[in-house]
């Protein structure tokens, strides 16, 4: 089962279980201070496979299946005691797992508007013997985007590209052939044959 960010027929998007929200709320001037509990409520959110996010005073809230605009609604209607002139921005995080030439391979959760820049970053970014020329996207076991390299290199958004949740980058190494290594073995095999004779001689 591969969890998306399903979008209607409108280009609604809609939350799904086991990727997250970017919730941020701004107040009037000098509302949202540090001292003002609603500023505790700022932060990212792992929707859970029951499809809740745990909000500060307010504890699970069910957001799977529904709107960022209905989801931001209902944080709004929840925190009304708290703000009088609100202003929230919510955005979904997709999940994307990468593997192979970077730093840290693993999942990782990003903003579908963020670049292939930005989500190499989050994993340390890539490995010097990395070979992006053959960077590829798989989806439920097929390669869908086969050359990821062009959009890498002009800063294209995950969503721009067609990455959607779930999805698996695979950044393949570079092949391991190089003259340096050629006279490694080469040396190796001298060596070995040197003390093959030593050995013999010495019998």
């Amino acid at each position: 089962f591969r969890r998306v960010l399903f979008r209607s027929a409108t280009g609604q998007e809609y939350l799904v279980a086991g990727d997250a929200v970017r919730i941020q709320i701004w107040d009037s001037p000098g509302e949202t201070s540090s001292n003002n509990p609603i500023s505790q409520v700022n932060g990212s959110y792992v929707i859970g496979t029951d499809g809740n996010i745990v909000l500060p005073f307010v504890g699970p809230l069910h957001v799977s299946g529904k709107s960022i605009t209905e989801v931001e609604q209902i944080i709004l209607n929840i925190y009304a005691d708290f703000l009088k002139e609100p202003f929230i921005y919510i955005r979904p995080l997709i999940r994307i797992t990468l593997s192979g030439g970077v730093a840290r391979p693993g999942s990782y959760r990003i903003d579908p508007k963020s670049s292939l820049w930005d989500l190499f970053d989050l994993a340390g970014g890539p490995t010097s013997d990395a070979d992006l020329r053959k960077i590829s996207v798989v989806r439920g076991g097929k390669r869908v985007i086969p050359d990821l390299l062009n959009a890498f290199e002009k800063a294209y958004s995950l969503k721009d590209v067609g990455i959607q949740s779930g999805d698996q980058i695979r950044i393949p190494l570079k092949s391991g052939f190089s003259i340096q290594k050629l006279v490694s073995w080469i040396n190796l095999g001298l060596t070995l044959t040197w003390l093959y004779v030593r050995i013999s001689d010495g019998r």
